[in-house]
């Protein structure tokens, strides 16, 4: 799939969806004073964060907040949507499209010559996983239950061996694998199951939206897991380290459903996806939709020296 635009087409001039600027929401509630800035896309380790700017100009004079009083309104931790209304159909109410879902994890201030501006940095749901660590282990019993043991290791298929349940076990309305009680009781752990054991292990239910089994096998394979100690690693690293040894990338997105939760972690195989032509016109130059889709591009070249190269000469 592509996106190109060839030079017998007309320039589009019309937008699918009419243009509007996104608006701030803390904890469900509307912000007018709060201005989404930037929306940067990522995956690990940065992952996604958006910039939002105060604007005080929203209060009426008596009642406003100065920029060192910001956090007694939008305090750390608290809860930032940020939709984009538009018009669907004629007749009917705007709707809106979340573009970005996260938490408070940042706030600057920052004194100009003319003025103070606070900047406030929200993160999707990977900072809420940076600060959970991976501990112990959750064994199968052999009674058809499972029992968490904190002083074991989280390693996944110690010493090459297999040390997964052979069958899956039901925990708090879920459904996957746990730790084997024995090595002779279990089997090697696919990269898959590694990946969902972390998911429902260290995620609250209702918080994120998080894929099935026969989901993560259709991403990853069915590539077994070499040894993998995550033990005391936070979860993004440990999913990370589950990750990279089947070449599969993750990362946060919002949902779509006005239902909770209100973010999913998505699975995919960098590369794999459909090809989009990355258009930008120069400065100064008439903005057209057809030819621009990015707001700017960043490149990274690396420039080997010569004398790092051998040269071999005669027979």
């Amino acid at each position: 799939m592509s996106n190109r635009v060839d030079y017998y087409q007309g320039i589009e001039t019309e937008l699918a969806i009419p243009a509007s600027r996104p608006v701030v929401f803390l904890d469900g509630s509307l912000c007018p004073y709060l201005l989404a800035n930037r929306i940067v896309r990522g995956v690990y380790p940065e992952f996604s964060y958006a910039e939002i700017v105060y604007d005080p100009g929203a209060f009426e004079e008596n009642d406003r907040i100065l920029p060192e009083q910001i956090e007694t309104i939008a305090p750390m931790g608290r809860k930032i949507s940020i939709r984009q209304f538009y018009k669907a159909k004629e007749n009917r109410k705007p709707s809106a499209i979340s573009v970005f879902e996260g938490r408070i994890e940042k706030i600057d201030t920052t004194i100009g010559s003319a003025a103070e501006t606070v900047t406030i940095t929200a993160r999707d749901f990977s900072a809420v996983l940076e600060r959970r660590t991976v501990h112990g282990a959750r064994v199968d019993t052999g009674n058809q239950d499972a029992l968490r043991l904190e002083g074991t290791e989280t390693i996944f298929n110690t010493d090459g061996e297999p040390n997964a349940s052979k069958q899956i076990l039901q925990h708090q309305g879920r459904a996957y694998k746990v730790f084997a009680k024995e090595q002779r009781y279990g089997k090697l752990w696919s990269c898959a199951e590694a990946v969902h054991y972390l998911l429902n292990e260290y995620i609250i239910s209702g918080q994120l939206q998080v894929p099935g089994t026969a989901q993560l096998e259709a991403v990853f394979g069915e590539q077994i897991l070499d040894e993998t100690d995550v033990e005391g690693l936070s979860v993004t690293k440990a999913l990370q380290k589950c990750c990279e040894q089947a070449q599969v990338a993750f990362k946060f997105e919002p949902r779509l459903s006005e239902t909770r939760p209100r973010q999913r972690i998505v699975f995919y195989r960098p590369g794999r996806g459909k090809k989009v032509e990355l258009n930008l016109q120069y400065a100064g130059q008439s903005l057209s939709i057809s030819r621009t889709n990015i707001a700017e591009v960043k490149s990274e070249r690396q420039y080997w020296p010569v004398t790092d190269k051998f040269i071999v000469q005669g027979d």
